[in-house]
């Protein structure tokens, strides 16, 4: 609690501090020093507290289970957060990208799931613009409930879309919660338990294939993010000092040369 309440407030004063930065060229960004505080040598600069670095991703989530268990209790009874569940920890998708997500953009020939900037949404940065691939079953199971589905969005949803909203706006933000409630009742205790299966999602494809496969497919502008927040280091190598060994007692004579 301690660490979320330092980490929050540096972000706010490092807003507020941007502000006045003569790159905005705002009106008032040429004024002396605001973010300053009177010593006994004269005023001196309020010092944004450091955070250190972020805190590694450990993995708790059983993915096995919990697509085992959303395939029985989710798939029939509540398709849309079944969804969710799918794209979130088999595409590792942000929120916001579910949310938008249409039925073009998911490629079943290629099996590829393509972010991109529609009519109705604006991915968080160039970089997340992209393809992610994923395995056939996702494919599979998303498939099966397109000729039911009732519009364009793979989440239905009676809200309409508000692609210029001021504030953090979803269409299934009903469905999420219904979710992020059984996500909970598994075990999963995080504040934001969706986000939670797309760092899962980072981490499974760290540990299958590398951290620039998993930057690539979390669509990360800099590796050191992938690296620093998102992924569990599972993988443990180390010399295989034991095989080393036997083969050196079988084969003394190849071992000398």
């Amino acid at each position: 609690a301690e660490r979320k309440a330092r980490v929050s407030a540096a972000s706010l004063l490092r807003q507020a501090k941007a502000l006045f930065s003569p790159r905005l060229e705002l009106p008032f960004a040429n004024l002396p020093p605001v973010f300053t505080k009177a010593t006994a040598n004269g005023p001196r600069p309020v010092k944004v507290e450091g955070v250190g670095k972020p805190p590694r991703y450990k993995s708790t989530i059983d993915a096995v289970s919990l697509l085992q268990d959303g395939k029985a209790e989710l798939a029939t009874q509540d398709p849309e957060a079944w969804k969710t569940l799918l794209l979130a920890l088999g595409a590792g998708l942000r929120k916001s990208e579910i949310d938008n997500l249409t039925w073009p953009q998911i490629d079943v020939r290629k099996n590829l799931i393509r972010v991109e900037t529609t009519t109705t949404f604006s991915p968080k940065s160039d970089d997340s613009e992209g393809e992610v691939f994923v395995d056939a079953g996702l494919i599979r199971e998303l498939e099966s409930y397109r000729d039911k589905a009732a519009g364009l969005f793979v989440i239905e949803s009676t809200k309409p879309p508000r692609p210029k909203s001021p504030v953090p706006y979803y269409r299934g933000e009903v469905v999420y919660d219904r979710l992020a409630g059984w996500l909970r009742m598994k075990g999963i205790l995080t504040h934001k338990p969706i986000h939670a299966l797309r760092r899962e999602f980072g981490s499974i494809v760290c540990a299958s294939a590398d951290v620039h496969t998993a930057s690539r497919q979390l669509r990360h502008a800099d590796i050191a993010v992938t690296a620093a927040y998102y992924l569990d280091g599972r993988k443990r190598v180390a010399p295989p000092v034991g095989a080393m060994l036997e083969t050196a007692t079988a084969t003394p004579a190849t071992a000398t040369k």
